[in-house]
C-alpha cells in the first residue's frame, strides 16, 4: 500500500516555541500613546478593507486617536511612538476572521517587526515588505493571497517565514542577505520556476515549499550546516540529489522528478524520504542513527545493505525498484516497518525479528523460495508467499493502471490513460478493462509555434491474463477548438504497452505510413496512482481519485478531457486534447491543468491551464510551459465535469467559456 511519508502542511516554526504564542490577543497596560497620523491611517485601513466589524476580537479598534498602541492585536515600541506588530494568533491556530484584502499602506509601517495573521480569509495581493528592515517575524498562512511570492530578500533581521496554503503565483524571490532566517515555509501554493540559491540564510533550520510547481534542480545545501527538515516534495524538480552539509536533518524529497545515485552523504540523515522519483544505484549503506528511509517507486539496483546497523528503531521502503539479490539477516534489526515487494529479491526468507513496531509489512511480489515460516505468516496474518511466485506479471485489468506517464529524457509530452472497467451482470466478476489514452506530443519537425503541438488517441482492451496491450492508434484532423462539428479518429497505427509494475511501463509505436520509424518509450508514471495493485486487486479509490476519467461533449466528438487525480499527494493533472481556433487540416492543440487539491474535493477552483511549446515528437527538445489561463472544475461522482475556462495569454487569449462533459466509459467503482 503505497503512503505519504510524514511531511507538514506549513512549517511555522523550527527549533523554538512560536514567538506569538504568548502575545496572542492579550491586552497591554494603558499608557499614552503617540504613533503618527500615518501610521494610524494603516490601522484604521486594515481594520476598514477586512471587515473588521466582524472581527472574532477587536477590542480598542478605531478608538480615539492616541489609543491605537492598546487595541488587540498590535503593539508599540516602549515610548509607544511607532507600531511593532500586529499579531492575530490566537491558540492552535485560530484566526480572527479577517476578511478581504491587506491594505496597499501596509507596507508603510517601516517599524513592523510582526506580522501575524494566519487562518483568516485574505485574498488578494501581498503589500510589499521591503521597507521593514526590522521585520522579524511573518505568519500569513492558510489564508487565501494570491499574486506573486513577497519579496524578503535583504532583510537582514527576518527569523521566520510562514507563507503556506495560500495561492501565490510566479518564483520564489531570491534569498540572499537573510542572515538571521531559521523558518521558510511555502508549500501548498502555485509556485513555479527554480528553487532559489539557499546560501544566503546560511542559519536556516527548516525549509518546506511541499505541492507546488517548482521545476529545475535543487541547489546545494552544502553550506547549510543547521539544516534541520528540508520538504520539497510534490514538485516537478529534476537532477541529481544536491549536496549535503554536515546534517542530520529530515529530508523529504517525494514525488519529484529526480534522478542519478544517491551520493553516500545522505546515509548520514535521520531521515530521508525521496519516493517517487528515478533514482537509480545502488542503495547506500545505513548508519548507526538511520531513522527511516524510504525510496519506494524509483529505478535502485542492487542488493540491500546490512539491516542490523541502526541502533534505534526505524522504517525501510524500498518497494517497486529494481533490487536484487538475498535478504540480509534482520533478527537483531530494529524494524518499525518493512515494504520490499515489487523487486527482483530471490532465495530464502531470513529469520524475522522478535517482533515488529507494528508498522506495514510488504514482502510480495519477488522471486522468494516459498518455504512456509509461522513467524512471517503471524506478523503477515497469511501465509507469506502469497503473490510472490516468480514470472507474475503485472495485472492490467484493472483500473489503477490508468494514470500519467511520462520520459523523464523527453519532457513536455507523455500519455494520460482512463482505464473502463467492465464487469458480468451476473457473476459481479470484472471481465476486462478498456485502455483509453490521449498522447501528448509535437510535430516531427521542432517548431516553437503552437502549431508545433500534436496528439494522438489509443484504445485497446485487456483482461487477466494480457502481459502486452496492444491499442489502436489514431488521430482526429480538422476540428475547432470549443466547438462543433464532430470529427471522426482514423487509425493510422498500434501502439503496444507493456507494464513492469504500477510504476515503470514500456511503450512502442508504429506509423502504418512510415512517417517515423518505429520508436521505444520508456515510461514512469507521473501521479502516482491511489488503487493500483500487482495483482489487479484493489481496496478501491480514496477520496477524489474516483474523478479521475475521460470526459468529453458528444457534439464536439473528437476532442475531450482525461484527468489524474490521486488522493494520496492531493494532486491533479489534466490533459485537454483539442484544436486551434481556427479550422484548418492538422490544428491539433493540447493544454495541461496542474493544481494542488483539497482532500476530497470534487471543486477546484483558478487550476492553472499550461501551454507547453517548442518540442519535437518523442525527442529531447528542451520545451516552454506557459501559463495562459486558468479553469473552474466541479466533478460529479460518476457523472458529468463541468469546466469554466478563461484564457488571458497565448492564441486563445480573451476566449472563455463554460462547458458540462459527459464521462466516457464507467470509471473507478462507476457503473
Amino acid at each position: 500500500m503505497m503512503k505519504r511519508s510524514i511531511e507538514p502542511s506549513r512549517l511555522a516554526v523550527v527549533g523554538r516555541a512560536c514567538i506569538c504564542a504568548a502575545l496572542g490577543f492579550a491586552l497591554v497596560p494603558q499608557a499614552i500613546a503617540a504613533i503618527s497620523a500615518d501610521e494610524r491611517q494603516v490601522l484604521l485601513d486594515l481594520y476598514a478593507s477586512t471587515n473588521g466589524d466582524n472581527w472574532l476580537v477587536h477590542d480598542g479598534w478605531n478608538g480615539a486617536a492616541g489609543t491605537e498602541c492598546h487595541w488587540i492585536g498590535v503593539t508599540c515600541d516602549a515610548a509607544e511612538t511607532y507600531v511593532r506588530g500586529i499579531v492575530f494568533a490566537g491558540p492552535s491556530g485560530v484566526g480572527n476572521n479577517l476578511v478581504g484584502t491587506l491594505p496597499s499602506s501596509l507596507s508603510t509601517l517601516t517599524h513592523l517587526e510582526q506580522l501575524v495573521l494566519p487562518s483568516n480569509h485574505l485574498t488578494g495581493p501581498m503589500p510589499s515588505l521591503q521597507a521593514m528592515p526590522a521585520l522579524y517575524y511573518v505568519d500569513i498562512s492558510n489564508n487565501a493571497l494570491s499574486g506573486p511570492f513577497p519579496d524578503f530578500h535583504g532583510l537582514s533581521h527576518l527569523w521566520g517565514v510562514a507563507a503556506a496554503k495560500n495561492q501565490f503565483t510566479g518564483s520564489l524571490p531570491p534569498m540572499t542577505g537573510l542572515d538571521s532566517l531559521v523558518a521558510f515555509s511555502a508549500g501548498r501554493n502555485q509556485l513555479t520556476g527554480p528553487i532559489p540559491d539557499l546560501s544566503g540564510a546560511p542559519n536556516l533550520e527548516g525549509f518546506e515549499v511541499t505541492d507546488n510547481h517548482l521545476s529545475g534542480s535543487i541547489p546545494s545545501l552544502a553550506a547549510l550546516h543547521v539544516l534541520g527538515q528540508f520538504y520539497v516534495g510534490s514538485n516537478w524538480l529534476t537532477g541529481p540529489l544536491p549536496p549535503l552539509g554536515n546534517t542530520t536533518a529530515f529530508i523529504t524529497l517525494s514525488f519529484n522528478l529526480l534522478s542519478g545515485e544517491i551520493p553516500p552523504q545522505y546515509a548520514s540523515v535521520t531521515s530521508l524520504d525521496a519516493s517517487n522519483n528515478r533514482l537509480s544505484g545502488p542503495i547506500p549503506a545505513l548508519p548507526a542513527t538511520t531513522g527511516a528511509l524510504v525510496l519506494r517507486n524509483n529505478l535502485l539496483e542492487g542488493s540491500l545493505p546490512s539491516l542490523e546497523t541502526p541502533l534505534q528503531p526505524f522504517v525501510l521502503w524500498v518497494d517497486n525498484n529494481q533490487l536484487s539479490g538475498t535478504i540480509p539477516p534482520i533478527a537483531d534489526a530494529k524494524l518499525l516497518s518493512l515494504s520490499i515487494g515489487d523487486n527482483e529479491f530471490s532465495g530464502t526468507l531470513p529469520t524475522p525479528p522478535p517482533i515488529f513496531g507494528g508498522g506495514d509489512i510488504t514482502l510480495c511480489p519477488n522471486n522468494l523460495d516459498p518455504v512456509p515460516d509461522a513467524r512471517w505468516d503471524m506478523f503477515l496474518g497469511h501465509p507469506w508467499y502469497e503473490g510472490c511466485e516468480s514470472g507474475s506479471h503485472q495485472n492490467l485489468n484493472q483500473p489503477g493502471i490508468g494514470g500519467t506517464w511520462y520520459n523523464p529524457a523527453t519532457g513536455g509530452q507523455g500519455v494520460v490513460f482512463s482505464a473502463f472497467p467492465y464487469t458480468d451482470a451476473a457473476s459481479g466478476l470484472r471481465t476486462h478493462t478498456t485502455l483509453f489514452g490521449g498522447w501528448f506530443t509535437y510535430a516531427i519537425e521542432q517548431s516553437d509555434a503552437p502549431d508545433g503541438q500534436t496528439w494522438y488517441a489509443l484504445q485497446g482492451d485487456v483482461d487477466d491474463t494480457t502481459t502486452e496491450a496492444t491499442l489502436g492508434l489514431y488521430e482526429s484532423m480538422g476540428g475547432v477548438f470549443d466547438s462543433p462539428p464532430a470529427v471522426p479518429a482514423v487509425a493510422v497505427g498500434t501502439v503496444a504497452m507493456t507494464f513492469d509494475d504500477c510504476t515503470h511501463a514500456t511503450m512502442r509505436y508504429h506509423f502504418d505510413d512510415g512517417r517515423v520509424d518505429d520508436g521505444v518509450i520508456p515510461l514512469v508514471r507521473l501521479v502516482p496512482s491511489t488503487t493500483c495493485t500487482h495483482s489487479g486487486k484493489s481496496t478501491g479509490p480514496i477520496a477524489s481519485a474516483i474523478d479521475s476519467g475521460t470526459f468529453y461533449e458528444p457534439t464536439q466528438s473528437g476532442q475531450g478531457f482525461i484527468a489524474d487525480v490521486d488522493a494520496t499527494t492531493n494532486r491533479l493533472f489534466a490533459a485537454w486534447y483539442t484544436f486551434g481556433i481556427g479550422a484548418n487540416a492538422d490544428n491539433r492543440r493540447w493544454f495541461s491543468l496542474q493544481a494542488g487539491i483539497a482532500p476530497g474535493a470534487t471543486e477546484m477552483h483558478d487550476v492553472p491551464i499550461y501551454v507547453t511549446t517548442g518540442g519535437a515528437f518523442d525527442a529531447g527538445d528542451p520545451a516552454t510551459t506557459s501559463a495562459v489561463g486558468t479553469a473552474d472544475l466541479s466533478f460529479a461522482h460518476c457523472g458529468a465535469l463541468t469546466m469554466s475556462y478563461r484564457f488571458d495569454a497565448g492564441e486563445n487569449a480573451g476566449h472563455s467559456g463554460t462547458r458540462t462533459l459527459q464521462r466516457a466509459g464507467p470509471g473507478i467503482l462507476c457503473p
